[in-house]
């Protein structure tokens, strides 16, 4: 009797929003978009004048997302979402020299309709570039920074509506980038001669040895994935330690490294899915999105880039969900 041959996972576009979104995450079977017209750069100058929200799909259907309730948080910058509530920060204008960043918290307790619970007055200095602040959650805590000085604020997520401050944690550098799973919070620093730092859920930070760069990392498991950043584009396969273990070519551009739990995604050339043990899954070339591609819930979320050309506007920031089938 012959053996029946096994498939090959693919990779499959299930929908296009046709709306100005920046960045999302699912929940669930909800899907929360941080809907926006403006780039980064008009935000920084302009915090005042933007207008966003937070807006909920249903995905029972993923091929056909349903649109449902939405909340205003004027001047988004990003956010991070649990099963409780989703904190976003925001850009606020103090006087022509100065902005700060707020922290909104909504209530997802009712998943289709994100409601306003708090807001924590100025967490931090706006940064002085438009690069994407730290904002993780990982084991009950938030950790954040924008970026404008060397250290991270930790709040204790006990009440997840009403997070409390704990900590203010210095670092020897100005975090680039953080991954957040139950371990602890991977942070990043400017160039190759400061190592990664593990921030662990008692307060200490571990350095990472040989992993220098400011790269986002990713984390399944003891196995920590990240682009290289030379010119070959290398995906770095390295032990907890920071021991690389394997690397996988990926192409010439710039590479873009997410995980959803399971897989790995990567994004440049091609997207790209491999297994937790490094193993290519499925490719697909010519598929473009910002740096703020997630991957969360089983699903690919790519916010595509603006397109000032789009005759109809509201296309100019459409984003795409993909799905490993």
């Amino acid at each position: 009797m012959a053996t029946k041959k096994q498939s090959k996972p693919a990779l499959q576009k299930l929908a296009t929003l046709a709306r100005p979104n920046r960045m999302g995450q699912v929940v669930g079977s909800t899907l929360y978009l941080l809907e926006t017209k403006v780039s980064d750069d008009f935000l920084a100058a302009f915090p005042d004048a933007t207008v966003a929200r937070i807006v909920a799909y249903e995905l029972s259907d993923p091929s056909k997302p349903v649109r449902k309730g939405a909340c205003d948080v004027r001047a988004a910058w990003a956010f991070a979402a649990t099963k409780q509530a989703l904190y976003v920060l925001l850009a606020r204008k103090i006087d022509d020299k100065r902005s700060v960043m707020d922290l909104a918290v909504l209530d997802i307790s009712t998943p289709h309709t994100p409601k306003l619970a708090t807001t924590i007055e100025d967490v931090g200095a706006f940064g002085a570039d438009s690069k994407q602040p730290v904002l993780v959650v990982s084991e009950g805590q938030l950790v954040l920074s924008t970026r404008a000085k060397a250290s991270v604020e930790v709040f204790d997520l006990s009440a997840p509506l009403a997070p409390k401050r704990v900590a203010s944690v210095e670092l020897k550098g100005t975090p680039q980038a953080a991954f957040a799973d139950d371990t602890g919070v991977l942070i990043t620093f400017l160039g190759n001669d400061e190592p990664m730092v593990e921030l662990a859920a008692d307060g200490k930070l571990r350095l990472i040895k040989g992993l220098g760069g400011s790269e986002l990392p990713a984390r399944i498991g003891e196995t920590i994935f990240r682009a290289t950043g030379d010119s070959n584009n290398l995906l770095g396969v390295f032990g907890n330690d920071g021991k690389e273990r394997s690397s996988k070519k990926l192409g010439p551009t710039s590479i873009l490294v997410r995980v959803d739990g399971q897989h790995v995604v990567t994004l440049g050339d091609a997207l790209s899915i491999f297994s937790a043990d490094g193993e290519l899954l499925a490719r697909k070339n010519g598929v473009e999105a910002t740096s703020q591609f997630s991957a969360s819930g089983g699903f690919v979320l790519l916010p595509q880039r603006p397109d000032a050309k789009a005759a109809d506007k509201s296309k100019a920031f459409a984003f795409e969900v993909w799905k490993l089938a």
